[in-house]
């Protein structure tokens, strides 16, 4: 139990540090504005590591809970402070309907393949894009079928030659051992070094994904 709140703590920091690269905020002179975009930085950091982890009815307590906590930052009040994302370009929030894109689909892409954007998708892979960006481990949690597999799939495909990742995706089974594990992320490396160190092909970076991730059975060490 004592390690949630330390998670917490630690997923605030790290969307704090994401936005305090901003050269936005970097530049700012005058003491006002800069204490307000901190301020503002804050509580949308505060809003999603302390809250998002909370099941949809809770949102609309937390929502009471955090307009009344950073009522001077005038957080729109037409949705939830979860339907807002804080945007450093123009030092405000927005609503993340604004970056929904079309759907587009080619008609001959299977049924499986096809993604929507909706606001939970949209919110949850900007979420995972700031995490990415500063180099987190990222853990989405959340019931079956409610598409956590797919923005994740969805996110890597979008940024795979832009990031010049060289992903690897696992699908966890409840047969699946430490031993296959290790086995099938090797398998995906190449030698360097000389032979002495494993990584990615040339200068790419390995990002792994694992599906299911609380499928196997425990072993007796806790692995």
């Amino acid at each position: 139990m004592a390690t949630q709140p330390l998670q917490n703590v630690q997923c605030l920091c790290n969307f704090i540090e994401h936005f305090i690269q901003t050269p936005r905020l970097q530049q700012e002179e005058r003491k006002d504005q800069w204490q307000k975009q901190i301020s503002s930085i804050f509580a949308f950091s505060m809003i999603w590591a302390l809250g998002a982890a909370f099941d949809q009815p809770s949102h609309r307590y937390l929502d009471t809970i955090f307009r009344d906590f950073f009522g001077k930052l005038q957080i729109p009040a037409r949705d939830s402070v979860f339907q807002y994302f804080y945007n450093e370009k123009d030092s405000k929030f927005k609503h993340w309907k604004e970056l929904v894109g079309d759907f587009e689909t080619r008609i001959e892409a299977p049924y499986d393949q096809l993604f929507v954007p909706t606001i939970d998708s949209v919110s949850y892979s900007k979420i995972l894009q700031y995490l990415m960006d500063l180099g987190k481990k990222t853990f989405f949690t959340g019931a079956t079928g409610v598409g956590k597999s797919i923005i994740v799939q969805e996110f890597i495909k979008q940024n795979q030659e832009a990031q010049n990742y060289a992903p690897i995706m696992l699908n966890f089974s409840a047969h699946t051992s430490a031993t296959s594990v290790q086995r099938s992320i090797e398998s995906k490396l190449v030698k360097k070094r000389g032979k002495k160190v494993i990584g990615a092909a040339g200068s790419r970076q390995c990002l792994l994904f694992i599906d299911d991730i609380n499928m196997p059975l425990v072993e007796e060490y806790g692995a």
